[in-house]
């Protein structure tokens, strides 16, 4: 240890080491391959701000244990799923103390820990909010450069000045002497997992023992230089950059890594679940060691979007993350294919046909430059111009049992090597010069097919058939004999072909073939043979049964190029986009329309192939090699992938409900036990999901449905967001599963509670009331129906009861006058029939017949006149009244006079009215003539404002005084005919008064009410 306290001396002097921040905007390029030995084979992807980063510039990164990747950044923190960047910034972000991130740190506790420039250090706790840390002033403006947490929950971090601190039981604490850090200038600090708590500072490394830092005496030789990164280990140990060396620190073992080129030159250490160790650099990109093997570099050239490396962090899934200054998020991964492409100067990139020769090395075909022969020595070794393949288009390679190697090509025909040189073989003119596929059978005879036909060589000779001798279609593009020796033909164009017992038969789309271009052949252990077509997708054939599967089923492609399987069950097939694998039983298995979808998993650029487009139309276009590795050729290179190494993810990956918007408003985020409710007004509700899978984000796919509303899941595909409008009022639960990229699906879905609220019209406490007011105005409509019914009935019945009263007082009348003078008649007539001998008397008994019957036309009358209901007006009646007064007073003799109004109002007077009013006057017309002797009688009308009088007026003998006192006992006394006019006005609500006519004479006056409903005039 120095013998002098300089430690406040190099705070003062020291410069912020990474305060180099340069944001450099680098154009987006898409995922590449990086160029790099096969066992070092990455693929490379980047975002900036163009794709959702707030700055091009990644300081820190971490993963939760949700899932999540945190990133730091000089523009705001933010939260990546793989798809979406969500940024925190400052003011929104209470707590955030700037938007400048340099580190982001997640402990035990799911605090992530977040510390920014200017020394700012706060936490976002489980429930989303930052919390502000207080530091104590140090006086300076140093801000924290590494942070860690111990065994005991305890976190630490050193700052720019060279400090030391401590959070514990929710306290800052600052070091002290008794740390024994007074005489060290603190740089770094990590926790190793099976180890010490370490410190990197600028006399090397020491260890938390006994409640201080001590030089740790088990690690030998003793690190003594500046250790300004240490890195934790998974499993256990660290990485140290120690001077210009980087070190693997492992039980108190020290592990040379590598040797940087420059003391300052490593930024940022990570060792990946592999066991490579990753060195990031501040001005050469990244370079990465595998085992004992020499340091790989990746930059710009190789796919990485820069060169100065700020960190580096490996995610669950095992990508490596890189944060650059300027460059943006960079991922790279391992992709499950390896390209080889051929050294420049080659016609084309074309491969064709390929085949294994028995030292393991492949024969390639290719468009245009003959065959190449890979193999791990020579990679770029070529048979061509020296071996008589010049220029030659080579569609179909063979090697057979017997070593030789045949090229089927395109313009040359047939040709077999005899030792390095190629030669055109004899007696196949038939073939013409276009031969484009080969296939040896298990009882080694060799098939070759062109577009002339095909034809089979035993060794000695050979055999050719063509649509003129059996097949369907001459154009052959593969064959295969399956374990009974039958040998199937592919053609382009005819369908699938069959040889057995020197017979040809077929199967063609219209026998349920997938299509009639049957371009690649498949026979498996199984006795299954699967056909590949051109456009019409994949036919599986188990006896005689054909199952056909297309893009409908989940192919990304109808034209199938190779059809090839590996050792765990899976199928594989080539196509024009990319590679597909699936499980042989899951295409047995299926019916169309019933159960899950078809757990297709498609390769493509993002795993490695240089392009998604295959080559065929040739055999054999892809092989599996001895070791188990499956070879498809491309257009743009050589693809190989081992099955073994591209396993199947069986972990499904877990979906979070991020966000949840009412009528386009965010909302508090829930628990899955704390239901939403939605009020009748918010018409809209909006989920935003997301799963958490970082490896291929891009392939995972998603479902949902709102139990309770819809019983089948919604199939969402990428679509990472679900709404719903005007849903009925009640609760539902909303459900979400999502399927991994190998398309394994979640078994439990992640919910949400929703409560629909009903609006108040629907509401309990109105609906109850609503319903008693509705049953209550039912009931009083109902009431009132009835009762008008029973008032319209009782009106009717009144009607009823006028018109029965009406029948029975013209029956009355009738028998009253008819009968009387009918049976009057009837005597009369005896009468003068016995009187026939007596003229006179004869004659006078005669007369009063005739007179009778006068007297009965006359009752006739009246009663039609009563009845007619075209006489009940006023003006009808006076007419009729007036028109009796001059015949009946005429008849004896006595003026009529009248005193009536011209025009009289077409009041409505009743039948029964009528009758009384007419009654009264003929009984007062009859008394007068009876008694009162009079020269003439005055008829006067007066009208009123509801009523009329009617005067009967005569010149007679009149009556007493006394007599009119007690007029109705005298006329009651002298034959009811007083009497009888007083009761009749009284039924129709009339007033009858007797009174003196001075000088001499009597006045009748009837005066009578008319009611108002019968006042209205026409």
């Amino acid at each position: 240890m120095p013998s002098f306290p300089y430690r406040y001396f190099i705070r003062l002097l020291s410069v912020p080491w990474c305060a180099f921040l340069t944001c450099v905007g680098v154009a987006q390029t898409p995922p590449v391959a990086i160029t790099v030995p096969a066992s070092l084979h990455f693929m490379a992807q980047h975002w900036e701000r163009n794709e959702g980063l707030p700055q091009n510039s990644v300081t820190s990164i971490v993963q939760g244990q949700d899932g999540y990747l945190w990133l730091g950044t000089l523009n705001g923190l933010v939260r990546f799923d793989g798809v979406r960047f969500k940024v925190f910034r400052y003011p929104e972000a209470r707590g955030l103390l700037s938007n400048r991130i340099l580190q982001v740190w997640m402990d035990s506790q799911e605090r992530l820990w977040i510390a920014t420039e200017g020394g700012g250090l706060s936490f976002r706790n489980r429930a989303g909010d930052f919390v502000t840390v207080t530091v104590p002033a140090s006086g300076d403006s140093s801000y924290v450069v590494s942070i860690c947490e111990d065994f005991e929950g305890n976190v630490w971090w050193t700052s720019s000045s060279g400090r030391l601190h401590r959070y514990r039981a929710g306290r800052v604490e600052e070091e002290t002497s008794s740390w024994g850090l007074e005489w060290y200038f603190c740089i770094t600090i990590a926790q190793d997992e099976t180890g010490p708590l370490s410190i990197g500072t600028n006399q090397g490394l020491l260890v938390w023992r006994d409640g201080r830092f001590r030089i740790p005496s088990e690690l030998q030789p003793r690190l003594t230089e500046s250790v300004t990164i240490l890195h934790r280990i998974p499993g256990g140990g660290l990485l140290a950059h120690c001077g210009s060396r980087v070190l693997e620190l492992q039980k108190g073992a020290i592990h040379r890594v590598v040797d940087s080129q420059a003391k300052s030159d490593v930024s940022a250490l990570a060792k990946d679940r592999q066991g490579r160790v990753w060195i990031g650099s501040y001005s050469n990109g990244l370079r990465v060691r595998s085992g004992t093997a020499a340091p790989v570099t990746i930059g710009r050239n190789e796919g990485l979007s820069h060169e100065v490396i700020r960190c580096l962090y490996e995610d669950r899934e095992g990508n490596m993350w890189v944060g650059t200054y300027g460059g943006g998020l960079n991922r790279l991964q391992e992709g499950a294919f390896r390209t080889y492409i051929p050294a420049s100067g080659r016609v084309s990139d074309v491969m064709l046909s390929i085949a294994e020769a028995e030292d393991g090395s492949i024969f390639i075909g290719t468009n245009g430059d003959g065959i190449m022969r890979w193999d791990p020595d020579n990679p770029n070794a070529q048979l061509g111009v020296k071996s008589g393949l010049a220029g030659a288009h080579v569609w179909s390679v063979l090697k057979d049992r017997n070593h030789v190697v045949w090229a089927g090509t395109w313009g040359m025909g047939l040709l077999r090597a005899e030792g390095l040189e190629f030669k055109t073989v004899p007696d196949t003119e038939f073939f013409g010069d276009v031969v484009l596929a080969s296939y040896e059978a298990p009882d080694g005879t060799l098939w070759f097919g062109g577009e002339a036909g095909l034809a089979s060589w035993d060794g000695n000779h050979f055999q050719f058939f063509s649509k003129q001798n059996g097949l369907t279609h001459s154009d052959v593009r593969g064959m295969v004999v399956d374990k009974e020796g039958t040998l199937w033909v592919a053609t382009n164009g005819g369908g699938l072909n069959r040889y057995k017992n020197a017979q040809w038969t077929a199967i063609r789309q219209k026998d349920g073939l997938a299509g009639d271009s049957v371009w690649s052949l498949h026979y498996d252990a199984e006795g299954i043979l699967w056909v590949g077509t051109f456009g019409g997708g994949l036919s599986r054939i188990e006896h005689g049964v054909i199952q056909n599967f297309t893009t409908a089923e989940g192919l990304p492609e109808n034209v199938i190029c190779h059809i090839n399987e590996d050792d765990m069950g899976y199928l594989w097939l080539s196509t024009y986009n990319g590679v597909c694998r699936i499980l042989k039983s899951a295409l047995k298995n299926y019916r169309s329309g019933q159960g899950e979808a078809l757990p297709w998993f498609t390769y493509g650029k993002s795993e490695g192939m240089p392009t998604r487009e295959c080559s065929g139309g040739f055999q054999p276009s892809g092989v599996k090699l001895r070791d188990g590795r499956l070879c498809f050729p491309t257009v743009k290179g050589l693809a190989v992938v081992d099955p073994r190494r591209a396993l199947v993810n069986s972990q499904p990956t877990s979906v979070l409900i991020e966000e949840t918007w009412l009528n386009g408003e965010l909302q508090p985020v829930l628990g899955p036990r704390t239901a939403l409710r939605v009020e009748a007004d918010q018409k809209r509700v909006e989920f935003r999901y997301t799963a958490l899978n970082l490896t291929a984000p891009e392939k995972v796919r998603f479902r949902y449905r709102m139990k309770g509303l819809e019983d089948r899941w919604v199939e969402a595909g990428t679509q990472r967001s679900a709404s719903y409008n005007h849903l009925p009022a009640g609760q539902y639960v909303f459900q979400v599963i999502a399927a991994n990229s190998d398309g394994v699906w979640n078994p439990q879905p992640t919910v949400q509670t929703v409560i629909f609220v009903p609006p108040f019209y629907q509401s309990m406490w109105f609906v109850v009331p609503a319903i008693l007011g509705a049953v209550g105005a039912l009931g009083f409509i109902i009431r009132a129906f009835a009762l008008r019914h029973y008032g319209q009935r009782m009106v009717l019945l009144e009607k009823l009861n006028a018109i029965e009263q009406e029948r029975a007082r013209i029956a009355k009348d009738i028998h009253d006058d008819l009968g009387a003078s009918l049976t009057q008649i009837h005597l009369l007539s005896e009468l003068a029939h016995g009187d026939l001998g007596q003229p006179k008397v004869a004659e006078a008994h005669l007369r009063k017949i005739s007179d009778t019957a006068r007297a009965l036309t006359r009752a006739m009358d009246e009663i039609v006149w009563a009845v007619n209901p075209h006489n009940d007006t006023l003006d009808s009646l006076m007419t009729y009244m007036t028109k009796h007064s001059h015949e009946y007073l005429g008849a004896a003799h006595i003026r009529c006079r009248l005193d009536i109004p011209t025009l009289l109002p077409q009041w409505p007077v009743s039948s029964e009215t009528r009758h009384h009013l007419f009654m009264v006057l003929k009984e007062s017309l009859n008394n007068i003539v009876k008694h009162a002797q009079p020269t003439e009688v005055w008829l006067r009308v007066t009208l009123h404002e509801r009523a009329f009088t009617l005067a009967i007026e005569d010149n007679g003998c009149g009556m007493k005084k006394s007599h009119l006192l007690a007029n109705a006992v005298d006329r009651i006394m002298g034959g009811n005919g007083l009497g009888n006019m007083h009761q009749r006005m009284k039924e129709i609500g009339g007033v009858l008064s007797v009174e003196s006519n001075k000088p001499k004479g009597l006045i009748v006056r009837i005066k009578m009410e008319v009611l108002p409903a019968e006042r209205s005039a026409k």
